[in-house]
């Protein structure tokens, strides 16, 4: 049968009988959101929106990839504002924030190639992700390396110690937040730092990667958003 209304509540009433168990309203949505994506690919007679009043444009609240050309004005700024490693990081490799503010070089291996990380959202899980570098990314975390030589204290085994010195409040830090990159580098819509997370998947999409190994190099990853 067809997605009406009263399924449509009685989904959004399912969801909240399961209680939050930590997700946010952002997280509820998105879910409805991944199912409405869902429903529009494989079916046909679903063409209107079934939860208008969350989901006003189908798309729920899912933040844009950076297009190439904001991509490189982004990266040109963060350089400079002590955001440039993390941004790398965050972009060749879809971690989130936290993920990236907290890495330790032990879960570097830039002989073997790959990050080893647990993602917070899936540790419960233990699942870890093995990231290939590439040379870009290679050559950013190769000057870190370089540069951590001389550095001592609690913060040298972070790979962004400016970053997980104050994570998860980066505007008490001199790097201050990221959204003034942002305003730096003229990107405006729907971006925080977590569009390099939805920039990965899109260039992987991009590239002919498959959904499957994008996945697994993400994290189930959502799927990209037409037109990012």
């Amino acid at each position: 049968g067809g997605v009406d209304r009263a399924c449509a509540a009685g989904f959004a009433a399912w969801l909240a009988g399961k209680g939050s168990a930590g997700k946010t309203r952002r997280n509820l949505i998105a879910n409805l959101g991944t199912v409405w994506e869902g429903l529009r690919r494989v079916r046909d007679d679903v063409t209107v929106n079934p939860w208008p009043l969350v989901l006003p444009d189908g798309r729920g609240e899912r933040l844009d990839a950076f297009t190439r050309e904001e991509e490189a004005a982004v990266l040109a700024v963060a350089d400079g504002a002590g955001w440039g490693l993390a941004c790398r990081i965050a972009r060749h490799t879809g971690l989130r924030y936290g993920d990236v503010a907290t890495l330790t070089w032990d879960r570097v291996d830039l002989a073997l190639g790959v990050i080893r990380a647990r993602p917070s959202k899936t540790a419960r899980h233990g699942v870890t992700v093995a990231v290939p570098i590439c040379a870009e990314l290679r050559a950013a975390l190769s000057a870190a390396d370089e540069a951590r030589k001389n550095e001592r204290g609690r913060w040298a085994e972070y790979v962004c110690p400016q970053h997980a010195r104050y994570y998860p409040n980066p505007r008490l830090g001199p790097q201050g937040l990221f959204s003034g990159v942002l305003r730096a580098a003229g990107v405006s819509g729907r971006h925080t730092f977590h569009s390099w997370r939805h920039t990965f998947r899109t260039r992987l999409a991009e590239a002919g990667v498959s959904d499957e190994i994008a996945k697994r190099l993400g994290s189930m990853l959502p799927a990209p958003i037409k037109g990012a």
